[in-house]
């Protein structure tokens, strides 16, 4: 009975950790969020400048987050993410409407679901 009700714990543990960084990546994404929709209006607006310092602040909020999200996301999600936040830095620089505006929308779907893609489902978790 003692084995039974220690892996019983241990799996309440991993679903308390997994619900939590769940809420954690969420948060993220939140905020990730909030600062590409500054940067789309930004662009709409061809405030290049302040779209511009938006974009570098994604870039640096996502930067800041890289040890968590190597950990806790896929790779190739990252790299693709990484470098397109970098291409939308070029083409903000580049003062392209289109390719900025484009990028950022992509980047803010992008963003949004991978809490929906790192949400716990019966195939996560066998």
């Amino acid at each position: 009975m003692k084995k039974e009700a220690f892996a019983g714990l241990v799996l309440i543990i991993i679903l308390v950790f997994s619900l939590l960084n769940i809420n954690y990546i969420q948060k993220i994404c939140e905020e990730l969020t909030r600062i590409m929709d500054k940067a789309s209006s930004d662009i709409d607006d061809e405030n290049w400048e302040t779209a511009a310092e938006a974009a570098h602040e994604a870039i640096e909020l996502w930067n800041k987050k890289d040890t968590y999200t190597h950990i806790f996301l896929p790779h190739n999600r990252i790299d693709a993410l990484t470098e397109e936040f970098y291409e939308l830095l070029k083409a903000i620089e580049a003062q392209s409407a289109g390719e900025a505006s484009a990028s950022a929308e992509f980047l803010k779907d992008r963003i949004m679901n991978i809490p929906t893609a790192e949400g716990i489902r019966l195939g996560n978790i066998f």
